[in-house]
């Protein structure tokens, strides 16, 4: 038992690294291309989404393969050293496309719709293997984990919330040290070095040690939580919500991050006019964005149980990042340029 809990600590330390080398990757990345495609709005917006867009891809695959396998743990380990020997060959490859992209600046004649769709492209085609696999990494460790239908809020929660913090040391660690004292090349082999250790830790000792014995569960049940999930079914959960308002609640989930992602692209404008079109804006916006849905995540595992209204929750919850949003807006417009 204390050896699983003891493995249990250590996987759950590799995803917290996980999200610190994301976002070193995803800083450099807005820097290496801000140095082709320019330090604007428009470099910014594409990062973001390229990376976002691969993410979602890589999560909606990661979950239909967690659910077939039972070597998560090693496949985990795989994709974090594809990662991480990626990253380090990403540089050589941006500067590949460069002489692409002068051509067609020169061949568009300034028109911006033509530049922006093939930064779009270009962006999303050097970005899409290491995020994907980046998505991948979530389902695969909650599939790991979650071994009943109790506690899964909690459980979920507790997960992202460990690789969002990572994800918040990553911001301030590369935006104020990494990037300012080593530079760029040596901030990506950090990151690139982690995510190959964090993979061989994963392959040669978590799994091994997986396949010896029982998988590790985060959430603790009760005797009466065990005897209702011994058919590894959520009878209480079959026929609560209808159709309509499942699917409803999935749309309302996708605008929630389209919105999310305004919020994300706006803030780093308005810090940039306020500070200026360096690193340290750029991470001090992510930083202070992605500890608050860290803080949310933490903060609202315990609230998110079957005897909850979950719908109503989310609604608030919807209502409250409008509310803030507004109250953000009237905030920035108050601080000194």
């Amino acid at each position: 038992m204390q050896s699983d809990r003891a493995r249990q600590i250590l996987l759950l330390s590799c995803f917290f690294l996980s999200g610190f080398c994301g976002l070193v990757y995803q800083i450099v990345w807005v820097r290496l291309i801000g140095h082709v495609f320019g330090n604007s709005v428009y470099a910014t917006s594409t990062v973001l989404g390229a990376f976002m867009g691969g993410l979602a891809l890589g999560s909606f695959w990661g979950g239909r393969v967690a659910d077939r396998r039972e070597d998560r743990v090693w496949l985990y380990g795989v994709l974090e050293i594809g990662i991480g020997i990626y990253c380090i060959v990403l540089p050589f490859i941006l500067a590949a496309a460069t002489p692409l992209y002068a051509a067609v600046y020169q061949a568009a004649e300034g028109t911006s719709v033509w530049l922006h769709l093939l930064r779009a492209v270009v962006c999303t085609s050097i970005l899409i293997l290491p995020t994907l696999s980046m998505g991948a990494t979530l389902p695969l460790l909650l599939r790991h984990f979650v071994r009943e239908y109790e506690g899964v809020g909690r459980t979920v929660g507790l997960v992202y919330a460990i690789n969002t913090f990572g994800a918040v040391a990553g911001c301030v660690l590369t935006g104020f040290v990494l990037i300012p004292n080593l530079g760029i090349n040596m901030s990506v082999w950090i990151a690139a070095a982690t995510n190959v250790g964090i993979g061989l830790l994963s392959i040669f000792y978590l799994e091994t040690h997986r396949r010896q014995g029982s998988s590790p569960r985060i959430v603790e049940t009760t005797q009466a939580d065990e005897s209702q999930s011994e058919s590894g079914e959520p009878p209480e959960e079959e026929g609560r919500f209808t159709s309509l308002e499942s699917r409803a609640a999935l749309v309302a989930f996708s605008i929630s991050g389209f919105v999310a992602m305004v919020y994300e692209v706006a803030l780093a404008r308005s810090f940039s006019l306020i500070l200026g079109s360096s690193t340290y804006a750029f991470s001090l916006m992510l930083t202070a964005f992605i500890f608050g849905i860290g803080l949310g995540s933490i903060i609202l595992t315990r609230w998110v149980r079957p005897d909850k209204d979950l719908i109503l929750g989310s609604a608030v919850t919807q209502f409250g990042i409008g509310l803030s949003g507004i109250l953000m807006v009237v905030l920035i417009g108050e601080l000194p340029n």
